[in-house]
């Protein structure tokens, strides 16, 4: 599932609109495997996660431990909601 996808089932699901500097198809990630720029909505969760695990990891953003704890633990969120989202779908 990528994030375009995600996006519209949180729409849907809250009744609420996605900011629009959400949706912009200009956002892109330079993927180094790829050796091209990937749209980031279509980027699958996963891959999405890894890219803000590796920022982190790399200090890229000279981000503090404390920071990046609270980035961590609001991914981890994240993922249990969608998860809960996707078996409200399934069910």
């Amino acid at each position: 599932m990528n994030i375009r996808e995600i996006l519209k089932i949180q729409q849907a699901f809250e009744n609420n609109t996605t900011p629009t500097d959400l949706t912009d198809e200009d956002i892109v990630y330079w993927s180094k495997s790829k050796k091209e720029h990937i749209k980031m909505l279509d980027l699958d969760l996963h891959h999405f996660l890894r890219i803000m695990i590796n920022y982190l990891e790399e200090d890229r953003y000279l981000l503090n431990s404390q920071t990046k704890l609270d980035i961590s633990r609001s991914l981890g969120k994240i993922l249990n909601e969608i998860g809960e989202i996707q078996k409200g779908i399934n069910d």
